[in-house]
């Protein structure tokens, strides 16, 4: 801490430590300057960096060095060569830098370094531009890969992962992406529609089950596919209106069978004065306007199987019942 190392020759190796820097771990201001050497085979217990890791300081490179190889013993570490610390209570306060690797002198073609990703992916280079190449550096965590800047410096950017849908005769909701990465907030998909349809459920990627609520977490990563479910409606049918002379009766089917007919009753004061029959042939969904013989003050209107006359759903009625 407070304190400059530097490294021109050797191996640091073997280390294994329950906090973070295995290798090196440099903090409080401090420094480290590495111009030749290995830093490799180091295990941290936690999920940081194994190799060399930067908390408040600085690490500085140039020559023919390699850190390699070091290796992760937390459950859920990402990183084990060089993790840069992103300090996230300051990490969105404007102004903030979080630590890079400062390239002070040219770096040899055989030099290796991996980089691991704490929180966000970012530029983590300063200096590089004449002095190295995109193929001294290598990134430790699946979910990124490194692209270079306008400046020639060097970013960990990540990888954007499909999501496909199969909506089996739906529509998405605008807001379920097709594409996310591992840096995307939790994020819930929302429910598809399907006229004449309830959404019953996706299945798909990580799913045990058919469920409703489908969450990718931060820091997830891969392609995904889900298959909306979904549950008929029964069938319906509705009166729209009655013309004046109560001699047209509107009415709206729908998830009407194949073989459906629809019985129009016409009443007098109460009592039957006649009965119309409309076939509705294959249409599941219709409309329709029916012409009856002679007027009447109410009307009940059902769907039935034309085989048999068994009904295929509940009555409706005009004057709408209260």
């Amino acid at each position: 801490a407070g304190g400059t190392f530097v490294m021109k020759n050797g191996e640091i190796s073997g280390n294994n430590v329950v906090s973070n820097g295995g290798g090196v771990l440099v903090y409080g201001g401090g420094s480290f300057a590495m111009s030749g050497g290995t830093v490799t085979r180091n295990v941290s217990e936690s999920s940081g960096g194994s190799g060399v890791y930067v908390d408040n300081g600085t690490f500085s490179v140039s020559g023919k060095v390699n850190v390699t190889g070091n290796l992760k013993g937390g459950e859920n570490g990402t990183a084990a060569n060089v993790v840069l610390y992103q300090n996230m209570s300051e990490f969105f306060v404007p102004g903030y830098q979080p630590p890079v690797i400062a390239v002070t002198g040219k770096l040899d073609e055989n030099t290796r370094i991996g980089v691991g990703v704490f929180y966000y992916s970012g530029v983590f280079t300063d200096g590089l531009n004449g002095r190295g190449s995109i193929a001294n550096f290598t990134c430790d965590d699946s979910r990124f890969e490194i692209a270079e800047t306008e400046a020639h410096e060097l970013k960990t950017a990540a990888k954007e992962y499909k999501i496909d849908y199969d909506l089996d005769g739906g529509t998405n909701a605008k807001e379920n992406p097709v594409t996310y990465t591992s840096e995307y907030s939790d994020f819930t998909l929302a429910e598809p529609t399907r006229e004449n349809y309830v959404f019953t459920g996706w299945t798909g990627t990580g799913l045990d089950g058919q469920t409703k609520t489908v969450t990718i977490r931060f820091g997830s990563s891969g392609d995904r596919s889900y298959t909306a479910h979904w549950e008929k409606l029964p069938a319906a049918v509705t009166i729209t209106g009655v013309s004046d002379d109560g001699k047209t009766v509107g009415c709206k089917a729908t998830n009407a069978p194949a073989g459906t007919m629809l019985i129009v009753a016409s009443y007098q004061d109460g009592k039957l004065a006649a009965v119309e029959t409309y076939d509705l042939g294959n249409a599941e969904n219709t409309t329709v306007d029916v012409t009856l013989g002679s007027g009447g003050t109410s009307y009940k209107l059902m769907l039935v199987n034309k085989s048999d006359f068994a009904p295929r759903c509940a009555a409706d009625t005009w004057p709408k019942q209260s």
